[in-house]
């Protein structure tokens, strides 16, 4: 990022090493977390030692230190702030509250007086670079945003680290687990995360199928009794309801074969006597809107679902992309939206794309009809830290040309996001839907939905076209038709879907869902769910890593101990969405000024007893063996 920032604002030359100079400004970079807090033995040694009547461990003040092979890097950035000749210091770090975060952590190090600026780049083009130092604000502007950032880096720790001590000593209380003595390790996202899978193993488990009829009927064409041209439908009950507690019942779904037989053999006899089945033929258009343009983790579940790609491995082609390749905006983004004034570099943007002939026929359609959707895509009440994903207009050879995409993984990753792109901008697909729906004597039956595609609008960019037949489709009518017969097939319900992870990636997106108290729900949702688009992968790899899940997302006998002894504990908190969505929502008042910092990390001070009081007086665990 240095090296851009220097090349976008120009006359720079380095004078050692990643230290580059104008005669405005000295720059040099940063990466990732240089500090970190302090572990509990750099307070303290005797807590290198786990045992209970050491915990809770909560320090009176938090402290920072240097990770151990930073130490050169941080004591070199000291150094050019200490010149005499550099006046103030602009943050350029990531524009988001982990970026704030790294900045103060190296502030702190600095420990300097002078001035501080801040520069929000959304983009590392040179364009946006310029834009940006054009409207540096003072680091003031930004205070509730560091004391958010530090407020949840605390509560992580506080959490995370009481949790884990106390749940590893409770579950080596039990003599097989102390034997392995395993580390459970626990935290506010990576355990409800945990418990969604464990969860739905849990039901696919239990699950009991149940057999069931569904009635068929064949018709025959208007006016004709031959098999030639027949249509095909079943029987439903239109007063059918859906209900939570059964949600195997559907509306044409009978649990009594008898029933089912019976509904048979009156068919039968009403087509023995020439009954004809009476239709309403329903002919109307359904315009299906273009997909919006791509957040982290939308396009971590899309290159999921169609590729097999992990969530990390999205990320870090992704990553590369915006860092090395230049060819795509900052990706780690909870928005679909682009600003209110974002619509002429759009337009530029589309213009660079139909250079290349993998998208050209695209984007001259959109030169010629312009942009649609605009409402939806220029949002500014939608852009908070970030702005969604797309092209930067940059063209990379290899990369953005439309090659390459079964042996690059770059490459593809941009062909998908550039489609997307293109496609966001463009007009509804229009389809004929035809519905047919009637009586034979008292059974109301319905016939197979059918869709035609009859103007492709945007699913022209992924490669789709009209029909051919939608040309004859004729308009909504009433039909009689005759009845050729009857029959019943039997169908088993299923259980519901493994987790893969393309739907973890939207559980945990949207876990608002699973909080009761809608406050809490409306934070959780504003806060993009559990974790954020940049630290989901690696918390579901963490999963992994930690023998929690195997490489298919199928729970452990480890990972359903833990869930197991924190579900006997009715330690809800723990293993839903609610800490997070309480924490979101108290963090949202600290980084607005609503909430003072003291007090929230009192809160989770309290809080973090309760769970170390609650593990202590809970008796021995069962083994993880056993808790198949």
């Amino acid at each position: 990022m240095a090296r851009d920032i220097c090349a976008a604002l120009g006359g720079f030359s380095q004078t050692s090493q990643n230290v580059w100079e104008n005669d405005r400004y000295v720059c040099t970079a940063a990466r990732g977390h240089l500090l970190e807090l302090c572990e509990p033995q750099d307070f303290d040694p005797r807590f290198k030692q786990w045992a209970f009547y050491l915990l809770p461990i909560i320090p009176e003040r938090f402290r920072i230190k240097p990770k151990p092979d930073v130490i050169p890097l941080l004591e070199r950035i000291r150094a050019l702030v200490d010149r005499a000749d550099v006046t103030g210091i602009i943050n350029a770090c990531d524009a988001a509250r982990e970026g704030e975060l790294i900045f103060r952590e190296i502030l702190a190090f600095c420990r300097t007086p002078k001035p501080v600026e801040r520069v929000w780049l959304q983009s590392l083009t040179s364009e946006s670079i310029r834009d940006g130092f054009a409207r540096v604000k003072p680091a003031s502007a930004y205070e509730g945003l560091a004391n958010a950032a530090s407020c949840r880096a605390k509560a992580d720790w506080l959490i995370g680290l009481n949790a884990t001590r106390a749940l590893t000593l409770h579950m080596r209380r039990d003599p097989a687990s102390a034997q392995a003595r395993e580390v459970y390790p626990a935290g506010r996202v990576q355990t409800p995360t945990l418990a969604l899978i464990v969860r739905r193993w849990q039901e696919i488990t239990d699950f009991k199928p149940m057999s069931f009829q569904r009635v068929e009927v064949t018709l025959g064409a208007a006016g004709m009794t031959t098999t030639l041209t027949t249509t095909k439908a079943n029987v439903y009950d239109p007063k059918f309801k859906k209900s939570d507690l059964h949600p195997e019942h559907k509306d044409d779904r009978f649990f009594d074969p008898k029933a089912a037989a019976k509904i048979v053999a009156e068919i039968e006899a009403l087509a023995a006597a020439n009954t004809p089945a009476e239709l309403k033929r329903k002919v109307s258009n359904r315009d299906q809107a273009p997909p919006a343009l791509f957040h982290l983790t939308g396009l971590q579940q899309t290159m999921a679902q169609r590729h097999g790609w992990t969530a990390k491995r999205t990320l870090e082609s992704a990553q590369r992309c915006y860092e090395q390749h230049k060819v795509l905006t900052y990706p780690r983004t909870d928005s679909p939206c682009l600003p209110s004034d974002y619509e002429p570099k759009v337009n530029d943007i589309i213009d660079n794309l139909g250079s290349l002939e993998a998208f050209r026929e695209h984007a001259v359609r959109l030169q010629k009809d312009g942009l649609k959707y605009k409402s939806e895509r220029f949002d500014d009440s939608k852009v908070s830290d970030h702005f969604a994903i797309i092209p930067t207009g940059k063209l990379c050879p290899g990369v953005t040309h439309g090659g390459n995409l079964k042996r690059d993984d770059d490459a593809l990753l941009f062909d998908v996001v550039a489609r997307r792109f293109l496609a966001a901008f463009q007009q509804a697909a229009r389809h004929i839907k035809i519905e047919r729906k009637g009586k034979i004597g008292n059974h109301h039956i319905r016939a197979t939905l059918k869709e035609i595609l009859a103007q492709p609008g945007w699913l022209a960019t992924y490669g789709k076209q009209a029909d051919p037949e939608a040309i004859h489709v004729a308009a909504s009518g009433d039909e009689t038709l005759p009845v050729l017969a009857a029959k019943s097939e039997t169908g088993t319900t299923k259980p519901p879907p493994a987790i893969d992870e393309a739907s973890l990636l939207r559980l945990m997106q949207f876990a608002g869902r699973q909080v009761d108290d809608p406050e809490l729900a409306a934070a959780l949702t504003a806060a993009d769910g559990l974790g954020t688009p940049a630290t989901r992968a690696e918390i579901i790899e963490n999963l992994k890593h930690r023998r929690y899940v195997t490489a298919n997302l199928e729970p452990t006998p480890k990972g359903q101990a833990l869930i197991h002894c924190l579900d006997s504990l009715n330690a809800q908190r723990l293993t839903s969405p609610a800490l997070t969505a309480e924490l979101e929502f108290q963090l949202s008042k600290v980084q607005k000024g609503d909430a003072d910092a003291a007090g929230f990390m009192k809160e989770i001070e309290s809080y973090t007893r309760e769970i170390v009081a609650a593990l202590r007086a809970q008796p021995t665990s069962a083994n993880p063996e056993s808790a198949r």
